[in-house]
């Protein structure tokens, strides 16, 4: 290896942040998050403004009932009450599994604030039946797909402020 001197600023940095598991691993977690700055409105699964029902709870994740892909069920109140907190008991059973997949079409959006697309990188394959990761606020909006858009313009706005500091 040749010695110091004879190598770039550059070179000596890189061999140096190499060594630094730390380093690396908050390299991944920036590229990660910085593909989420890119992709948020591809990567939400709905319009962050579309309204749904209100207070829906999260989507049960798993299986399709024959084995092969995935699905989602979405809870339905069952008319009973908890008798602690009179809340009421919300169930997943017989509700009809929302077979999902990836690359489905959703609401219209433009990837990187440019392209014009209405595909969404997982979703209900049907267009009429929705499915809420997280569930929906008391307005109906998908929680997901406003918390996504939301670390979005922060991740921005701090890249932005780090920017201009450097």
């Amino acid at each position: 290896m040749a010695d110091a001197s004879s190598q770039s600023y550059g070179a000596l940095v890189w061999a140096r942040y190499k060594r630094a598991p730390l380093g690396i691993a908050g390299a991944a977690l920036m590229a990660v998050l910085m593909a989420l700055v890119l992709l948020g409105s591809f990567l939400a699964p709905h319009d962050p403004d579309r309204r749904f029902e209100p207070f829906m709870p999260p989507s049960s994740i798993g299986f399709s009932g024959d084995g092969i892909g995935i699905a989602a069920r979405n809870p339905v109140e069952t008319g009973l009450l908890d008798p602690v907190t009179a809340q009421p008991i919300i169930s997943i059973a017989g509700t009809s599994a929302v077979p999902l997949g990836f690359l489905v079409r959703g609401d219209k959006h433009r990837l990187f604030g440019l392209v014009p697309t209405d595909r969404h990188f997982l979703g209900p394959k049907s267009s009429a039946s929705a499915v809420h990761f997280l569930g929906t606020d008391r307005f109906g909006r998908d929680i997901l797909s406003r918390a996504i858009m939301g670390a979005r313009i922060s991740l921005l706005l701090a890249l932005t402020v780090v920017t201009i500091t450097t």
